[in-house]
C-alpha cells in the first residue's frame, strides 16, 4: 500500500482550510459559503475513497443545508450586528475547536482499533476443508 498522492494531500489541505475558514469567519454569509465548500470537498474525499453513493449524498446534504443556512443568514442580517458582542470570545471558540478535534480523533481511533468482525462458523466438521468435502460428495 502506498501513501497518499498529490490529489489526496491537496484534498486534505483544502478540507482543513475550509474547516478553519468556517471557524474564523466573522460574517454568517461567509461561514455558510464556507460550509457549502466544505461539504463539496468532503464529497470529493468520498469519491477518492471509492464510495460514489456516499459522495453524492454528502454533496446533496451540503447544498441543501447550505441553501438553508444562506436563507437564514439573509434573514438575520439586520440582527447580526446587534448580536456581535454576545458571541463567545476567541479563547472559548478555540477551546470548542480543540474539544471537537479531540472527540474526532477519539472516534477515529476507536474505529481504527476495533477488531475485525468474526467469521461465521464453518458448516464443515472440524479439520475438513471444502476440497475434502467436495471429494466426499463425489463418492
Amino acid at each position: 500500500m502506498t501513501g497518499p498522492g498529490f490529489i489526496e494531500l491537496g484534498l486534505i489541505m483544502w478540507v482543513l482550510v475550509a474547516a478553519i475558514w468556517i471557524h474564523v469567519a466573522r460574517a454568517t454569509f461567509a461561514a455558510a459559503v464556507g460550509f457549502i465548500a466544505f461539504g463539496l470537498l468532503l464529497g470529493l474525499v468520498w469519491v477518492r475513497l471509492g464510495t460514489v453513493e456516499v459522495a453524492l449524498t454528502q454533496a446533496a446534504v451540503a447544498i441543501v443545508t447550505g441553501v438553508l443556512l444562506l436563507s437564514a443568514a439573509a434573514r438575520m442580517r439586520a440582527s447580526e450586528e446587534a448580536a456581535i458582542p454576545e458571541r463567545p470570545g476567541p479563547a472559548m471558540r478555540s477551546l470548542i475547536a480543540v474539544l471537537c478535534i479531540v472527540v474526532s480523533v477519539a472516534v477515529a481511533l476507536v474505529m481504527l482499533l476495533e477488531s475485525p468482525p468474526r467469521q461465521p462458523p464453518s458448516p464443515l466438521p472440524a479439520g475438513m476443508s471444502a476440497a475434502q468435502d467436495a471429494k466426499r460428495a463425489e463418492r
